[in-house]
């Protein structure tokens, strides 16, 4: 750890209910984003909020200041457009064989998720398109029984109908 820990007992947090170490997790980059998290121990304040006296320590992440860092570092990849695909049941007895049809794109390495909310068919295309999904796969009787699945391509607003072997592959 030596080479990623820095002990500085000079180090003070902004509130005052810290009780003893304070502690910060900075980036390499110095002082251009400051603190990326912090906490400590608050041994009392558990029993000024009325509860019993007790230790405690906790921590707070800066996720943008987080994310701004990794940015910075190279460590993000960076997306360009749309991509993946939402599956959309179109009630709750079709959710497991969207799960399935979800599973089998993610083991073909494509992002996938199953909108699992209830929502209408309609609120979930918009949602899938706000999320930045390329696709939307409707699931219905008919694509259960017939294999053949409706994927609406949310850029071009085009929907076809594709066998789910030739989606995935084999």
């Amino acid at each position: 750890l030596a080479g990623f820990v820095k002990p500085d007992l000079s180090a003070v947090r902004g509130l005052d209910y810290y009780t003893s170490l304070v502690y910060e997790a900075k980036t390499p980059l110095g002082g251009e984003l400051g603190s990326v998290a912090g906490g400590g121990r608050y041994d009392d304040l558990i029993r000024l909020a009325g509860g019993p006296q007790m230790p405690a320590t906790g921590m707070a992440i800066g996720v943008e200041r987080l994310m701004e860092a990794l940015k910075a570092e190279g460590a993000l990849a960076q997306r360009s457009g749309r991509s993946g695909y939402y599956v959309i049941p179109v009630s709750p007895q079709f959710r497991r064989y969207a799960i399935q049809v979800a599973e089998r794109l993610r083991a073909k390495g494509e992002r996938a998720v199953v909108e699992l909310t209830g929502r209408k068919l309609a609120s979930a295309l918009e949602a899938a398109d706000k999320l930045g999904y390329k696709y939307a796969i409707v699931i219905g009787q008919r694509e259960m029984e017939s294999g053949v699945l409706t994927v609406r391509d949310l850029e071009a607003w085009r929907e076809e109908r594709l066998p789910l072997e030739l989606l995935v592959g084999s």
